[in-house]
């Protein structure tokens, strides 16, 4: 059986699928040949331009740019969007009975910006993706200082996740008004309760930038603003609480100190071998 790869006589065209949502398990489909394939939305106008694969580490951005639809329009509004990933197939088939197929993936990665109306095209959307290696520029190891350095209820944290589902009221700006008696009991007993947790839905996560359960235990502020879809909901928003990372709260709020990792947490401020404090 001839490979149709080999063949002079061949056609190809690309599969592009954009995952979203929670789990990833929302997709967007699209492909440039001139009718649908298997879930594929035939966009023959969609421009690709893919980076080489090299053994460098540059910054090297792959663009998708494709018309405005549902998805691309939620894509690129600047509302906070969940986590998109893609992968992009090309096929090639051949043009004799019997020929085999091949399709083969051409790239996988996040994509990390999106611009609506690229290079003054009215209605179109390009979305920009970089690949894990291009990503690698990140801090490493744990910091030393009188802080703890686990993310609360992942990593090395051993407290036990906590969580509450509810709904959004009301938003203004970055203040929301959520009534739900799981979010607004805290209050009484631990007024910073909510401060640097999250809200998170469908795979998207907005951090709470502030709360303060002494004042009015039904406000919260976001560090951006909810989708407006968040609004009115359907019990579908889960609130995550959040710690300061001191001693103090890892004790009286989570009673997890064998979990601390404050590295610098009993390091004097000053050097013991030639200074004395004061």
């Amino acid at each position: 059986m001839a490979k149709a790869y080999a063949r002079p006589e061949k056609e190809g065209f690309v599969l592009v699928t954009f995952f979203y949502g929670d789990g990833l398990t929302t997709q967007s489909r699209y492909t440039d040949w001139d009718q649908p394939f298997l879930g594929h939305t035939s966009e023959p106008r969609m421009a690709l331009s893919i980076p080489e694969n090299e053994g460098t580490f540059d910054k090297r951005e792959l663009r998708i740019t494709l018309p405005q639809d549902i998805f691309t329009t939620r894509a690129s509004s600047g509302v906070p969007h969940s986590p998109m990933y893609v992968i992009i197939e090309e096929l090639t088939r051949g043009l004799f009975t019997g020929d085999q197929s091949s399709q083969k993936i051409l790239y996988g990665g996040r994509i990390t910006r999106t611009i609506r109306n690229f290079q003054g095209q009215n209605g179109r959307v390009a979305f920009f993706s970089l690949p894990i290696k291009s990503r690698l520029d990140v801090a490493m190891g744990l910091p030393c200082n009188h802080q703890c350095g686990w993310t609360l209820f992942h990593g090395g944290c051993g407290v036990t996740p906590v969580s509450v589902t509810g709904d959004i009221d009301s938003s203004d700006g970055t203040e929301i008004t959520v009534t739900t008696l799981g979010v607004t009991t805290p209050g009484g007993t631990d007024a910073f309760y909510w401060k640097r947790g999250y809200a998170v839905k469908d795979g998207l996560r907005i951090a709470i930038r502030d709360y303060n359960g002494g004042v009015d235990t039904s406000k919260l502020y976001m560090a951006r603003p909810v989708p407006i879809d968040w609004v009115g909901g359907l019990n579908d928003i889960q609130f995550v609480p959040g710690c300061d990372k001191t001693v103090e709260t890892c004790i009286a709020r989570w009673n997890g100190e064998e979990f601390f990792m404050g590295l610098g947490y009993a390091i004097p401020a000053y050097q013991p071998n030639f200074e004395t404090p004061g």
